[in-house]
């Protein structure tokens, strides 16, 4: 991935919410020429099974 943690760190938040028991939940948007690397792992993944 070419952007670092620390880079989501500083983008604006489109979302956020507090779960209680996991802590908060914060979107921020991607930037596709900048997030590549991570979006082809989410569309290159095997669908998880859900155990039906």
């Amino acid at each position: 991935m070419t952007t670092t943690t620390q880079d989501f760190s500083v983008r604006a938040t489109i979302y956020s919410e507090n779960l209680e028991g996991w802590g908060a939940l914060r979107l921020v948007p991607l930037v596709p020429a900048e997030d590549i690397d991570l979006i082809f792992e989410w569309v290159t993944q095997p669908a998880q099974s859900s155990g039906e």
